[in-house]
């Protein structure tokens, strides 16, 4: 396997798995999942995660084979169709581009994490965590492209509509750092410092007008995070 490879394997398989490892404790912890599986609520939370994956890899239009084979490397043991045959025919069938349109709306988890009164920070777990694969997913593109970056955008303005119309503030970071390019960090890490990018991104949005600066702040923020990812996995990074 090439040095390439093994980041575009590695760079997926990390958001998988702390997508599942964040949320499992929480599903598990349902009063109504009491007595269940563990294993079943991994594979229930894994089956969550290829399809938030599925939908990323479908928003600019292309299927690379470095995001096809790191799909076929995360979610190869859910499903025959991705384990087997060519990565080719993973653009001819819709194992993949069924999903497509999974990220245009708030998924049953999630809304099911958002109604959780127990625990207010379950659905922040979620968005964090699943922002992850997003940028996860956008990083192993050839190119990041514009519409893979807005699609990054359009997901993260969508579930924080759903968490901010239910009241909810995201929990307070307990960690205080003065330098200003640790705020934020990347999707599903904890922030290292605060206010949280998400903060400082809200101040942007209550400026008033301005709207294509905010929109093309939003996706350079969006592209540094995901050249960020790339350069940590040794993947190619545009001059």
């Amino acid at each position: 396997m090439s040095t390439d490879e093994g980041g575009s394997d590695e760079v997926l398989a990390r958001a998988v798995g702390e997508f599942v490892q964040r949320l499992r404790p929480i599903v598990l912890d349902w009063p109504e999942a009491q007595g269940a599986s563990p294993d079943a609520v991994s594979r229930g939370l894994l089956v969550e995660a290829r399809r938030l994956s599925a939908s990323f890899a479908c928003a600019d239009g292309r299927l690379g084979d470095r995001e096809l084979l790191a799909f076929r490397s995360s979610f190869g043991a859910l499903e025959p169709e991705i384990a087997n045959g060519p990565v080719r025919d993973l653009r001819k069938n819709d194992v993949v581009m069924r999903d497509a349109d999974f990220i245009k709306t708030p998924s049953a988890l999630f809304r099911h994490l958002l109604a959780d009164k127990r625990d207010t920070g379950s659905a922040w777990a979620y968005y964090e965590a699943a922002l992850g694969i997003g940028h996860a997913m956008c990083a192993l593109a050839d190119v990041p492209t514009r519409d893979c970056l807005a699609a990054l955008d359009a997901y993260r303005q969508l579930l924080l509509d759903e968490l901010r119309s239910e009241g909810g503030t995201r929990p307070t970071p307990a960690a205080v750092a003065t330098d200003p390019a640790s705020i934020g960090g990347l999707p599903g890490e904890p922030p290292a410092a605060a206010p949280t990018l998400d903060a400082l991104l809200d101040e942007l949005e209550a400026l008033t007008g301005l709207t294509d600066v905010k929109r093309e702040v939003r996706l350079l923020v969006n592209l540094t995070r995901v050249e960020a990812l790339r350069r940590q996995h040794e993947l190619p990074i545009a001059d």
